[in-house]
């Protein structure tokens, strides 16, 4: 159900009851970076285990002890810690974080950066603003277990003769070529990513899973990969978030030549597509809880980093274009995601 539309007191109020309506974005601003700073210092992981105290904590993760101090003093003021005696241990609330990890990772270590340069970059010309492209894939990868690799693993269901060759076009840091290998016994899987450094971070994941034998990760782009007349080809390209990256860069034809190699090089194969349609400016749909906390930020910093949302009709059109039969399109479980914002299609040559 939409939320009720919220009523400001900003201007009925008194001054502090105002002051403390409007800054209230600050606070969050605050504490999703200090979140965001609690995973990524390694703070999170030790608490998890066990209390401990200030002190060995600092010790054991080289941090400075004083400022560890003001970080679990503000977040235990936020309830998410308890500091007793020295002693610092996780709340019920902060417990309740970590499956909901992967969010800051992608939103605060990601697209930080990206959200501080907004003004820098609405002068016209003034290019797509940077983002952090390990964080990105890693936290993309972590959202993915949620909700777009359910959705893949509905779409191949629909498939009438499994596949035995994937290749993931942008595999981030390799979490869906191993959530296939678990899924599909014998399958064989390739990872396309054109950072190194986020190669680098997805071969580590996959040795630590135990798939080293069966996946391969290289260090290209997926338009350069399709090209490749000596690539691997795959019974089931994944195109995971992939085309909106190539619009926006390279524009309309730009996917649709993309889409037209893969089905010339390839014609039996077919194609997940995974994407989130644009939906920004449909007030009403808008309201609902999700898309105020996750998808309006999302949609946002897609203006700025040279990436470009589009709708379902746009997207059927353009696999039309491009030569591709849609077998089967779904979205995510009401559940997880009830918005029905995020795509998916099984497309044919």
């Amino acid at each position: 159900m939409p939320e009720r539309a919220h009523v400001s007191t900003i201007d009925t109020a008194t001054f502090e009851d105002g002051l403390i309506e409007a800054i209230e974005p600050i606070r969050q601003f605050a504490l999703a970076t200090a979140i965001f700073h609690l995973f990524e210092a390694g703070i999170y992981d030790r608490i998890d285990d066990a209390p401990s105290s200030v002190a060995e904590l600092a010790s054991a993760l080289g941090h400075d002890r004083a400022k560890l101090q003001g970080l679990l003093s503000y977040l235990r003021n936020e309830e998410l810690v308890t500091l007793d005696d020295g002693e610092v241990a996780l709340t019920r609330r902060g417990r309740a974080l970590a499956k909901y990890r992967a969010w800051y990772t992608m939103l605060i270590g990601g697209y930080g950066q990206t959200f501080m340069a907004i003004g820098d970059h609405l002068g016209v010309g003034s290019g797509g603003a940077a983002r952090d492209i390990v964080h990105v894939g890693v936290g993309s990868c972590g959202i993915s277990r949620h909700d777009a690799f359910p959705l893949t693993q509905e779409l191949i269901d629909k498939m009438r003769r499994k596949p035995e060759v994937v290749c993931d076009l942008g595999c981030g840091n390799g979490m869906y070529l191993v959530e296939f290998c678990r899924y599909f016994p014998g399958l064989r899987a390739v990872g396309i990513e054109p950072s190194e450094a986020s190669c680098a971070a997805a071969r580590d994941f996959i040795a630590e899973a135990g798939f080293s034998d069966r996946i391969e990760i290289v260090c290209n782009s997926a338009v350069e990969f399709v090209a490749d007349p000596k690539a691997t080809k795959p019974d089931l390209y994944v195109l995971g978030f992939v085309l909106h990256e190539i619009l926006g860069q390279e524009g309309e034809r730009g996917v649709i030549d993309f889409l037209s190699k893969i089905r010339a090089e390839n014609r039996g194969a077919h194609v997940v597509v995974i994407e989130v349609s644009d939906q920004i400016d449909e007030a009403k749909q808008m309201q609902h809880g999700l898309a105020r906390a996750y998808y309006n930020p999302y949609y946002l910093l897609h203006y700025f980093t040279n990436q470009k949302l589009e709708t379902h009709e746009y997207w059927m059109s353009v696999f039309a274009r491009s030569g591709f039969e849609v077998l089967a399109r779904a979205t995510t479980s009401a559940e997880v995601d009830s918005t029905g914002f995020e795509l998916g299609y099984l497309l044919r040559a």
